[in-house]
């Protein structure tokens, strides 16, 4: 009588994998969460910066005073200085202000630096 060794995994080394894999996921999650959150900020600030650019090119061509808030069309447009109004990747909404003053967006996280 010829007796097999089966090949393969035995439950308590399977189980223990997917331990490890689960605790893995653990510590990754948390830190993908804030990378994440981090990105839509740092993405925010980019378009609020390119945003009031836009402002002081307007203000510059057109001879505005600083206290002069354009409009969406005075800057976003096919012809415009942006193509497109952006959207805060984190789902708020900007605010243009004056010339002097910086655009803002409306999600508490994305202060104004």
């Amino acid at each position: 009588m010829k007796h097999y060794k089966a090949a393969g995994f035995t439950l308590v080394e399977i189980m223990i994998v997917v331990a490890i894999i689960g605790l893995l996921a653990a510590i990754a999650i948390p830190g993908l969460k804030t990378s994440i959150e981090k990105a839509r900020a740092q993405a925010c600030a980019v378009n609020r910066k390119n945003i009031d650019g836009a402002k002081v090119q307007w203000a510059a061509e057109h001879r505005r005073a600083l206290s002069d808030v354009p409009a969406d069309a005075d800057l976003f447009g096919a012809s415009a200085y942006i193509e497109h109004k952006p959207d805060c990747p984190a789902g708020g909404a900007y605010t243009l202000n004056a010339v002097e003053e910086k655009c803002t967006c409306n999600v508490p996280k994305h202060v104004s630096n």
